[in-house]
């Protein structure tokens, strides 16, 4: 298989840190004989610098590297950071089509990419589509919850950021499968719509020998003071003040490995405290010797951050560390069943003290047990790989011509008939003006291709009111409606790329929560003015045979699919069939299918 991995934020094999997920995700595929290609950027998340590596190069695992130019940021929460995520992705997307079209890449089987990047997700929905593949999302984060932090707390109460909310839920239904670092990730993609396969997978470690960490086991039964340690980023999603407070009032040691947008704020707190000490990012040789001197590590986070499983606690484990930990879901659990740590309240300096001092009896051999059964690499790894190898490349792959092809045809046809169709346009428009009086034109937002909105125009049929179709439809609008008259504003879409003349049509939003995952299919299209399921009965037809027509048609679309079904339109306009369900004005509402609601029941 040919896979691509999309990840911005993971230390690369060959910039000295220990490996992390994508590194080790490329090794094992590589390994099993997979051709894989990593998609990251030129801006190392970590340590907020550029990286002086080429933009193109094969790492040490065999992986084939792309580094995308990225907009640095500082702060790991912030505005900045979303709009760098918007310019990976939109870099992504365009590099991506430009290195297959030459002929240096080949096309995808399967695109896995982590979340966040939001945008990458739902760049990667495209590329589904475009490469006809499959596309798994590694939950990390939740976005676009995490962005929250940054905005007042009115912000989520006015659903201001609902567009992205609305991408986030698209992804997942989209999405062939879910990859995340934890079970209330896996949990929280399914409730926006994802029902495909599902795999929670922590964030694993290369385990060092147990020899590397003895120092740290045999100053822990000396019983002399708690050496604590923190090892990750120093923003505001973490409670790191009640931690240097608790130092400051036992004298006990804390080193801090690390930095963040609270790095200076910290250390003026500290002021000349010497059992504090800050250490900055460190390298992996670094980061060993330091958990060796230390006799317990500290995961001081608030539970707004949204974080199921932290990527530090697999470093305390393997270092065979008791942790104490501020995480009050997934981590809490996970520590209190290998009685591998203990909890604290947050902001709450008098917990802290208690939670180190009230450490369970074999904390250490504990932890170190919870790694080797939780975060192990050699274990994990292997799952994941076989768990994205499940995903087969899809049969009737389309040509990458095919959507060109398909999109200039669209508009030489509508622009070569404009002399017929353009002044019926302008006619229709004044009489409707004139018989029914404004708006002359009803709108409404509509799922497009990958189930992105779009506005579609329509001309108005119905009196404006709150009575049911049928007593609001005119006896003009009736007319429109048998000669699909109504229909002709929807051709100034097709000029723009919203539609085709040719796809399934566009629905209403609502209906895209009741799909099943065969039927969500429909919208790997563009939709279009006529298609398949139209000249098969149009509103005479339920639904699900509806839909059947729909997915049919988008896996075995071609050119000559096309021109069929635009002559046979033309007879079914001709003929007026189909126009109305039965005992309806138009067509009754979707409300998903038979086996569905029986099941809702």
């Amino acid at each position: 298989m040919t896979i691509w991995l999309c990840n911005p934020f993971d230390n690369l094999p060959e910039e000295g840190g220990r490996r992390q997920r994508y590194a080790m995700i490329g090794r094992e595929l590589v390994a099993r004989g997979h051709d894989v290609v990593w998609w990251t950027s030129d801006f190392r998340h970590a340590t907020k610098t550029l990286r002086p590596l080429p933009s193109t190069f094969v790492n040490v695992d065999g992986v084939n590297m792309f580094l995308l130019p990225t907009l640095p940021y500082q702060r790991t929460v912030s505005l900045r950071r979303f709009r760098s995520h918007r310019a990976f992705a939109r870099t992504w997307r365009a590099t991506a089509l430009r290195e297959v079209k030459a002929n240096r890449l080949a096309y995808p089987d399967l695109i896995v990419t982590s979340l966040p990047p939001l945008s990458s997700a739902s760049y990667a929905c495209f590329f589904r589509t475009h490469f006809q593949c499959a596309f798994v999302i590694d939950i990390q984060d939740l976005w676009p919850d995490m962005v929250y932090l940054v905005l007042p707390s009115w912000a989520r109460l006015l659903h201001l950021l609902f567009p992205l909310e609305r991408e986030a839920r698209i992804a997942c239904r989209h999405a062939d499968g879910i990859l995340a670092v934890g079970h209330s990730y896996t949990n929280w993609a399914q409730k926006r719509g994802c029902r495909g396969p599902v795999l929670t997978a922590y964030l694993g470690i290369d385990l060092p020998p147990q020899s590397v960490y003895v120092h740290a086991e045999t100053t822990a039964s000396m019983n002399v003071k708690p050496a604590l340690v923190y090892l990750g980023n120093l923003g505001r999603s973490y409670d790191l003040e009640t931690v240097i407070r608790a130092a400051i009032q036992t004298g006990w040691q804390l080193d801090i490995a690390g930095s963040g947008s609270e790095e200076e704020r910290l250390k003026e707190l500290v002021a000349d405290h010497e059992n504090i000490r800050f250490h900055g990012f460190l390298q992996e040789r670094e980061v060993a010797e330091l958990l060796a001197r230390s006799t317990v590590g500290v995961i001081p986070m608030f539970d707004r951050s949204g974080v199921a499983v932290p990527n530090k606690i697999a470093d305390y484990a393997a270092a065979g560390l008791p942790v104490v930990n501020s995480l009050s879901g997934e981590t809490r659990k996970l520590l209190e069943r290998y009685q591998a740590g203990s909890w604290y309240q947050v902001g709450n300096t008098e917990s802290f003290i208690q939670a180190v001092q009230s450490l369970p009896d074999g904390a250490a051999e504990h932890s170190r047990c919870m790694a080797a059964e939780e975060f192990d690499s050699a274990r994990i790894y292997p799952k994941v790989a076989a768990f994205l190898e499940s995903f087969r490349l899809r049969e009737n792959r389309l040509p990458l011509t095919a959507p060109l092809s398909k999109r200039i045809f669209d508009c030489v046809l509508v622009l070569l008939t404009s002399p017929l169709w353009l002044p019926l346009f302008l006619l229709v428009a004044l009489l409707t003006l004139l018989i029914q009086g404004r708006p002359v034109f009803f709108r409404q937002l509509r799922p497009g291709f990958n189930a992105i909105p779009f506005q579609l125009w329509k001309f108005r049929t119905m009196k404006i009111g709150t009575d049911s179709d049928a007593k609001r439809l005119t006896g003009f609008g009736k007319f429109l409606r048998a000669t699909s008259l109504d229909e002709l504003p929807e051709l100034f879409p097709v000029l723009t790329g919203k539609m085709s003349l040719v796809g399934p049509r566009p629905l209403l939003p609502q209906y895209l929560e009741r799909y099943t995952p065969e039927q969500a299919h429909r919208h790997d299209a563009l939709p279009g003015i006529t298609g398949w399921a139209q000249v098969h009965g149009r509103n005479e037809v339920e639904w699900e045979k509806k839909f059947e027509y729909d997915v049919w048609y988008v896996r075995n679309r071609s050119f000559w699919l096309d021109i069929k079904i635009l002559r046979m339109t033309l007879w079914q306009v001709l003929s007026r069939k189909g126009i109305t369900m039965k005992g309806e004005a138009t067509a009754s509402e979707f409300l998903g299918t038979t086996s569905d609601r029986k099941e809702d029941k």
